[in-house]
């Protein structure tokens, strides 16, 4: 499946006879001249480095074993969706509702993943340290699935990297031990961060290269891939990019975030570059059409620059800060000083870049903040269609959510038309509060056991609840029981002694399947044609 790039003097040899070989015969090849990335470089696959790695630290018992492949920076997107998913099995046990880009905060809240550069250095390691604090289940040896931190660092700027390829097919069955290292060196490789769940390393051929590498820009395209819709190809999970503090490659990343159309969180009081970019954001709030900055403003930004940057770099970091602030939608900021909730900012920020009423109402549902979908969303002054809202009232019914149940009738749903036996069925066998109700129906005996259920073999229906209704049975076990609403009358005839729902009686197993086109009648509809129901 993938293929890696390799400096064709090899680089990938073990001993240096073997070298001074491929030396040779890239000199008679191409003469004298200097290495070149054109002439130079070429893809060989597939990859020989894949599998786990095993930190070596001193605390080397709390840690699982971290999955890792190493790909060329020309692979397919695809592919790396494929790995994720169905080998790394990175969606279960469930979706989760968010991808952040570069810290942790905020992460359980959410279920998020964490993505980094992955290098043991700066704030990725800080990110590292409070992973590890915020990760941990009951049992100290096996991570949270909550929180899944991936690391996609250039391979040419991994320490020790060839300890990780694989001399022969068995290898990658075991964990690799790694040792990690805190030690950095200006222009030399930088150790992993022990604290990631899974690594990718993208192989551009290139080595001792971090700022600019095609690595960062292979980042920014596989995090669009990820928020793309699953039809498109992608997870559907919204990415964002949230900077804290960092030098002169988090312009590049912001860059590279901005092209790709993915949101931005600047954490200002951080200081460096996030502290830089918030000046810059607010010098272009300033401007109702924006070009340029003034010269004042560049001269500003220019001299706080030769810090971060280092004075060879300022014309280009300034330059990528100007198309970074373009477009305000895609930036928000947040001062950490003055507040702890970062999801809020990471939820506005998400929110922005959807025109969407319904995406924005599912962020807010998701998030658990009613009050963002009532002063942010619902404000708008937009006439809400009941098909736009319907949708997320049934969610919201489905998760026990009562403030977004309570500010959606307040906007629009009309409750005698939003129920319909179909709803009806979905809120009784679907709820989070289901349970209760099946616990209440097991002690009036109105349901056997768990799974095993009565059906029947002549019209192959959904599982029946009411027994006196089958002819020929026989018993099957088919997860999960379904509730009928006219088991849901009896229940309430056995707990009050007496009631009547004419609606309810008549939905039993047989009637449900023969009669599909009541799952979209509204309940009000169907009280008016109640005699016509009966006969037809």
């Amino acid at each position: 499946m993938w293929s890696t790039y390799r400096d064709c003097r090899g680089e990938h040899l073990s001993n240096d006879e073997s070298k001074d070989k491929i030396r040779k015969q890239k000199r008679s090849e191409t003469g004298d001249k200097k290495w070149s990335e054109s002439e130079c470089l070429e893809v060989v696959g597939p990859s020989n480095a894949f599998g786990q790695i095993e930190f070596i630290t001193e605390s080397t018992s709390n840690h699982k074993p971290t999955e890792f492949v190493r790909i060329s920076d020309e692979d397919k997107l695809e592919d790396v969706m494929i790995l994720m998913k169905n080998y790394w099995k990175m969606m279960e046990p469930e979706k989760p509702s968010l991808c952040i880009s570069g810290l942790v905060q905020a992460a359980q809240t959410t279920r998020a993943w964490i993505v980094t550069s992955g290098l043991n250095l700066g704030i990725i390691r800080v990110v590292g340290d409070a992973l590890q604090e915020q990760s941990y289940s009951t049992d100290k040896r096996m991570l949270s699935q909550q929180l899944r931190c991936i690391g996609i660092a250039p391979w040419g700027y991994v320490l020790n990297r060839n300890t990780l390829v694989a001399n022969n097919y068995e290898d990658h069955f075991h964990p690799i031990p790694y040792t990690v290292s805190t030690v950095i060196e200006t222009g030399q490789p930088v150790s992993l961060n022990q604290n990631h769940t899974h690594y990718i390393f993208v192989d551009e051929g290139k080595r001792l290269r971090y700022g600019g590498c095609e690595s960062a820009r292979f980042r920014a395209r596989l995090e669009k891939q990820i928020a793309l819709p699953e039809e498109a190809g992608g997870f559907g999970i919204p990415v964002v990019l949230v900077i804290v503090e960092g030098g002169h490659d988090v312009f590049i990343d912001a860059r590279n975030s901005i092209k790709e159309r993915v949101p931005v969180v600047i954490c200002s009081g951080t200081g460096r570059a996030a502290d830089i970019l918030d000046m810059a954001f607010n010098f272009r709030l300033k401007h109702h059409q924006f070009t340029s900055f003034t010269e004042r403003e560049c001269s500003i930004l220019s001299q706080k620059l030769k810090i971060v940057s280092g004075k060879n770099k300022v014309e280009a970091a300034l330059k990528m800060i100007q198309f970074i602030v373009q477009d305000t939608k895609l930036i928000t900021t947040f001062d950490m000083n003055k507040s702890d909730d970062l999801d809020l900012a990471i939820l506005f920020a998400l929110i922005k870049t959807s025109s969407e009423l319904d995406k924005q109402l599912r962020l807010a549902l998701t998030w658990d903040r009613s009050d963002i979908a009532e002063a942010k969303i619902f404000r708008q002054g937009k006439q809400v269609k009941p098909e736009i809202l319907e949708p997320i009232m049934m969610e919201a019914l489905l998760r026990n959510k009562t403030d977004f149940v309570r500010i959606l009738l307040q906007n629009g749903v009309v409750m005698r038309q939003f129920l319909t036996f179909e709803r009806l069925h979905r809120l009784y066998n679907e709820s989070t509060q289901s349970n209760d109700l099946i616990r209440c129906l097991k002690n009036y005996k109105l349901l056997t056991s768990e799974h095993l259920t009565v059906s029947s073999t002549k019209l192959h229906l959904p599982v029946m609840m009411n027994n006196e209704m089958t002819g020929e049975t026989e018993q099957s076990f088919t997860p999960p029981s379904r509730i009928y609403l006219s088991t849901i009358c009896k229940l309430l005839r056995r707990m009050l002694g007496r009631y009547t729902n004419k609606i309810y009686d008549m939905d039993t197993e047989l009637l449900h399947g023969l009669r599909a086109d009541w799952n979209r009648v509204s309940l009000s509809l169907l009280m008016k044609q109640t005699t016509f129901i009966l006969i037809s």
